[in-house]
């Protein structure tokens, strides 16, 4: 775009929040808080009616000290910047975060010539915004560059008007009634597929586990099959609402991990304040599904839900704990498939849950470790893991996956086995399938070549689904067949 005559001359001022930053630091600083110290929060609209804006800014700032160089800044916007920078012409940044954020901002970028920024009793938006940059640079002696209603008044006063967004949006005509000569930025606006990725909805099909148990029963009648189905509904939503959760949580360390910041939150592709609302419908609506069920589904499903709030805040950071705790996510997965549908709970089945479960929670993190290693870090952000605990965690693995696969053998031999199945020798070859399997998984995170969750990567690859495919031949027939050995 080509410079007016003069224009050089003339600073260009930009918003933070929003504008520069696809996050609101507000938010940045209210959910970091509520990560940290979650029983904090009941207290924030005290500090709002006793501080104000400002004040209540102020008093949240700290907890976002240091992230300034991993929020998701506007590329579009910073390459503006810095090719007006070059063309010799004055940045300045004016926003109304706290003064401390800003400065952390400008530290971290480098390119602006001054800051104007809520400081004190002084909340900068708006009139207050405008009065400022108007006293600064005189009437009609900047441009500016935001994205919000609330930068009206400063539109107002500036020489050239900039927008973040789209012209044909209503802020657009709007503006261009302030300010004729209208330049935008045409940015992205809400995507659905990054309320997907939000709410996880390929992670639902991990929630396929809870029909373990209706298959191994044999029983599909609509008696069983229907509680089943809204089991798996009520655990899908309440799991999406607890991965908005852990992800709002967990929005430092994502940012820090090569892959996980490009989940939505984190890398600012969806607001930080959709979260909370987001997390809470999901959870009302797996609640609300669950009350069609037997009431010792629903204290599965709180006992999920009050174990993955401490997992998220604290248990992920304790060293074996949390892949223990990651275990029994996948066999409350079980148990909530067993009693949905009104079966007794069976302990070969919980046993062998158990120990494959927790091995594929040590290749997780074996396999976060080695994608670490090969980045040159000594450990995983948000974790107490280091990349000497490889070797540990992968011989844990191992004896997990033989511990599930001597369960399942004695399982076979059982007297259970024998009332339950036609032909329970069949199912010997379920013992081979499950060694190929894990130990192919287990060579792959070795490798380093698993970038991944263990599950994830299993309902996705070929080689496992032919393992399910044959793991499932091998239970139906066992079930029809009877075979003299």
């Amino acid at each position: 775009m080509m410079s007016k005559p003069g224009e050089n001359d003339c600073p260009l001022v930009v918003d933070l929040d929003g504008t520069l930053l696809k996050s609101d630091s507000l938010f940045e600083s209210l959910v970091r808080m509520a990560a940290l110290k979650p029983w904090l929060l009941p207290g924030v609209p005290l500090w709002l009616l006793e501080t104000g804006k400002a004040g209540l800014k102020k008093r949240l700032a700290p907890y976002v000290a240091g992230e300034a160089s991993h929020w998701p800044y506007r590329e579009e916007v910073l390459a503006l910047l810095r090719g007006e920078r070059e063309k010799g012409r004055e940045i300045y940044l004016a926003t109304a975060a706290h003064r401390s954020i800003a400065l952390a901002v400008a530290e971290h970028l480098g390119i602006f010539s001054g800051v104007f920024a809520s400081n004190g009793p002084v909340n900068l938006k708006g009139r207050v915004k405008a009065e400022r940059l108007r006293r600064e640079f005189g009437e009609r002696g900047f441009d500016y560059l935001g994205d919000s209603a609330a930068d009206l008044p400063v539109w107002r006063e500036a020489r050239q008007a900039w927008l973040v967004g789209r012209e044909s949006s209503r802020l657009g005509r709007q503006l261009s009634m302030v300010n004729p000569d209208l330049r935008v930025i045409p940015v992205r606006s809400f995507e659905w597929k990054s309320l997907a990725r939000a709410l996880r909805l390929h992670q639902w099909v991990k929630n396929l586990i809870l029909l373990v148990p209706l298959f191994l029963s044999g029983d599909l009648s609509g008696r069983r099959l229907f509680p089943t189905a809204l089991a798996f509904l009520s655990f899908s939503l309440f799991a999406s609402g607890i991965y908005i959760v852990n992800d709002l949580a967990d929005i430092p360390h994502d940012r820090r991990h090569p892959d996980k910041r490009q989940r939505p939150f984190a890398a600012g592709s969806l607001s930080l304040a959709a979260g909370p609302p987001l997390g809470l419908f999901c959870l009302a609506a797996g609640l609300a599904a669950a009350t069609w069920l037997p009431a010792s589904f629903s204290l599965v499903l709180a006992a999920y839900f009050f174990l993955t709030l401490l997992y998220s805040f604290y248990l992920k950071r304790m060293v074996i704990l949390d892949v223990i705790v990651l275990a029994s996510f996948y066999v409350g997965r079980i148990l909530a498939g067993t009693l949905a549908p009104g079966f007794p709970i069976s302990n070969w089945l919980t046993g062998f849950a158990g120990f494959i479960f927790l091995g594929l929670s040590c290749l997780k993190r074996s396999s976060e470790l080695r994608v670490h290693g090969a980045d040159n870090r000594e450990s995983a952000p948000g974790r107490s893991y280091r990349v000497e605990d490889i070797t540990v965690l992968e011989s844990m693995a191992s004896a997990c996956g033989f511990c599930s696969v001597a369960i399942l053998a004695l399982y076979i031999d059982s007297v259970r086995a024998s009332e339950r199945y036609a032909s329970p020798a069949i199912l010997w070859s379920l013992c081979p399938l499950i060694v190929y399997w894990y130990g192919r998984l287990a060579v792959i995170v070795h490798r380093g070549e698993l970038r991944q969750d263990p599950v994830s990567f299993a309902v996705s690859d070929k080689g496992s689904w032919f393992c399910a495919l044959a793991a499932s031949a091998v239970v139906a027939l066992s079930m029809l067949i009877r075979v003299d050995f």
